[in-house]
């Protein structure tokens, strides 16, 4: 098992919004140069799509494949990520528990990124359990702070 986590190439575009409607994270406003893959032995199990913010990034999509959730992929893309990026990342998620395990805390909508939009969320997601979430950098569980 080899994982690779690289800036996404022109020729993935197609394989990562393949990605994004089979986990229902398709969006109007995707920027696909903006994403970042996760591949297991070549083959792409991962996508992120983090879009610069004044304090750090914001993880505006996010999914691992269906076959290979619930086997520790999300945590390590995430926080490889982390570490290749060295800022902190925000989101807005109805898995808050998930990003909490990789020390991650709620907190208000600091600073002008995107909010939910509820015409596009309430297709996928109940916005009463949408939380804004922020990933420090330095504070994350796993030592993103090594360098």
């Amino acid at each position: 098992m080899s994982i690779t986590i690289r800036k996404a190439a022109i020729s993935d575009f197609k394989a990562i919004e393949e990605l994004l409607f089979d986990l229902n994270l398709h969006y109007p406003g995707i920027r696909l140069p903006l994403f970042w893959v996760m591949e297991n032995s070549g083959q792409m199990i991962g996508i992120a799509q983090l879009d610069p913010v004044d304090q750090g990034y914001y993880l505006s999509a996010f999914g691992i494949c269906k076959s290979m959730q619930r086997k520790g992929y999300g945590a390590q893309f995430l926080l490889q990520l982390q570490k290749k990026m060295k800022l902190d990342i925000y989101l807005h998620t109805v898995l808050p528990e998930f990003f909490a395990e990789l020390g991650g805390d709620s907190v208000q909508d600091v600073f002008d990124f995107p909010k939910p939009d509820q015409s596009i969320c309430k297709k996928h997601c109940n916005l009463s359990q949408c939380r804004c979430m922020h990933l420090a950098f330095t504070h994350t569980k796993f030592s993103c702070n090594e360098k």
